[in-house]
């Protein structure tokens, strides 16, 4: 890389509803750095010599299919969205159109996937998702290039594999007994936005001059999408997802220094089914951060002084871990199951790599962005977010909901560039020479107490990495919460009535033999399993929307 370029990878965390969120923040950075550009192009002395290069983004379930738009969006002709009462065609942003015009409860409570003979896949209809994933592709393709984006911009996408890959090694000991196995599910798909064509045999590589072939993206393009339909299957709600790809794509991978046991050459398959990827692995920050490093074991400088690669995680739900009481404690059958599923998942995503630098008090590798909303008093709002109701799925509920987390993510962004992302003007890498004019021009204020922003050692200035330029630079304003009334609770309970009874005669005919014993199963099912199911599912919204109140 250049001198004074800081190297940058983006996190998408796992998201649900919560993608509106996480497309708001998307669409807002493109929107700066494209704005930041257009002035460098123009020769402006406003804004600083230093460059930034977009070198990888990650993604699990929601954020897997933001990473996926983005990378689209990145290669294509895209118009930010100002004002989210009057966005731009659809074609001309897809993230808005996919994140909060497209995808809704209405379709989900659908029953297309239900077609006769078709076995229950899934307990909603994920029909919706693969149209969007397609359609998300059909965009006008960049005439130029972004000079910001790496010349081969690398994208990871977790899936939870539930065939799983098998590793092994050797023991001393017996010929018949010396080699020990394991499997592998916490996976990932990978991919490179390039316009070269050397083989690489560890990534899929995306064309950005073939996303529009004859009006239809080329197959390689559709490839991403599927895996990022893969990504975002999530358990029993979601259909799972069947992907394919080479058998040389496990070998000599950045995770894992050794071969896999899969038998093949680079050109064989390998044929696999997937769910939610943020099933063990929902924030998949290692991934980018590794990638950015260049291996395994390198790490990005963390010192203000040195540091010049770091990642940003978009992160809907952020974790926030509490040790249960010892009174919780139950020692009964089913609570025994469900612990034992949470533990499950949660060793799966424990990653103690990144305990390693968690006390280090030099941040300046690893950022991230998570919704935050305060009012007039400049009192914090919670929750932040509409889609942070019913586990996440919230944000389904309305439209209205959507668009509200869609521009609180882009307000949050904003903020976060002109106040977070930054480094102290000491920094030897990227502000080494620039002129104490420029650098005094460009520190960062406190936007409320109107005081510097220093570093960690209390007297350095800040100076943002990214400057907010041209249309990029007016204050967005906090978005205004839409009243839970949008949500008509007779629709929605109608809607969960049709879809439940459709998903249960289907199981029944299936599952169940004999045309008296099904006709009895239907009728059983009418008489108590569909009002008790309706009031239940009415009470929980009931909830959620009391929250939001």
């Amino acid at each position: 890389m250049a001198e004074r370029t800081f190297e940058l990878g983006l996190v998408m965390a796992g998201a649900i509803s919560g993608g509106a969120y996480a497309a708001g923040v998307t669409d807002f950075l493109i929107q700066a750095l494209d704005a930041w550009y257009a002035e460098k192009a123009n020769g402006s002395s406003e804004t600083m010599p230093h460059d930034v290069k977009l070198r990888v983004m990650s993604g699990a379930s929601a954020g897997a299919m933001c990473t996926a738009l983005a990378a689209v969006a990145l290669s294509a002709e895209t118009e930010p969205v100002s004002d989210v009462n009057r966005p731009p065609e659809p074609s001309r942003n897809r993230l808005f159109d996919a994140w909060v015009k497209r995808i809704d409860i209405e379709h989900l409570l659908g029953a297309r996937d239900l077609a006769p003979g078709q076995p229950v896949r899934s307990a909603l209809d994920a029909t919706i998702l693969r149209e969007i994933a397609l359609n998300g592709l059909k965009m006008d393709r960049l005439t130029g290039v972004r000079p910001y984006v790496d010349e081969e911009l690398a994208i990871f996408l977790t899936v939870a594999n539930l065939r799983g890959v098998p590793y092994g090694f050797g023991l001393e000991g017996d010929p018949g007994a010396s080699r020990y196995g394991m499997l592998s599910h916490a996976d990932h798909m990978r991919f490179k936005v390039t316009r070269s064509d050397r083989h690489d045999p560890l990534y899929g590589l995306l064309d950005p001059d073939k996303l529009r072939q004859n009006g239809e993206p080329d197959e390689s393009w559709k490839t991403l999408a599927d895996a990022a339909l893969a990504s975002g299957a999530f358990p029993i709600g979601l259909k799972s997802r069947a992907l394919s790809r080479p058998v040389g794509q496990y070998k000599e991978r950045l995770d894992f220094k050794g071969a896999s046991s899969l038998e093949g050459g680079d050109s064989e398959r390998y044929d696999f089914l997937c769910v939610d990827g943020g099933l063990m692995n929902n924030e998949p920050l290692e991934l980018a951060r590794r990638y950015l490093a260049g291996g395994i074991d390198e790490r990005n400088p963390p010192a203000g002084v040195d540091a010049h690669r770091a990642v940003i995680m978009v992160d809907p739900f952020p974790n926030k871990v509490e040790l249960k009481e010892a009174d919780d404690l139950s020692d009964d059958v089913m609570s025994i199951a469900s612990s034992m599923f949470g533990a499950l998942v949660n060793q799966a995503r424990f990653k103690p790599s990144e305990l390693e630098y968690a006390g280090d008090k030099s941040h300046y590798s690893r950022f991230m962005i998570a919704p935050t909303l305060r009012n007039e008093q400049k009192e914090f709002i919670e929750p932040a977010m509409m889609a942070s109701v019913l586990s996440g799925f919230g944000g389904f509920l309305s439209q209205a909901f959507r668009q509200h987390d869609f521009q609180l993510g882009r307000r949050n962004c904003q903020r976060f560039l002109s106040q977070h992302f930054a480094l102290p003007e000491n920094n030897r890498k990227i502000f080494a020479g620039v002129d104490e004019g420029t650098l005094k021009k460009f520190r960062i204020y406190d936007d409320e107490k109107k005081e510097p922003r220093l570093a960690d050692d209390g007297k350095t200035h800040l100076i943002p990495i990214v400057p907010l330029c041209g249309d990029a630079k007016p204050r967005i304003e906090v978005p205004e919460r839409p009243p839970v009334s949008v949500v008509s609770l007779d629709d929605l309970s109608s809607s969960i009535r049709r879809r439940a009874r459709h998903v249960a005669y289907r199981l029944i005919d299936t599952k169940v033999n004999g045309l008296a014993a099904r006709f009895a199963a239907k009728g059983v099912y009418l008489c108590f399993g569909q009002s008790r199911l309706e009031r239940l599912a009415r009470s929980k919204v009931n909830e959620a929307l009391d929250e939001l109140r």
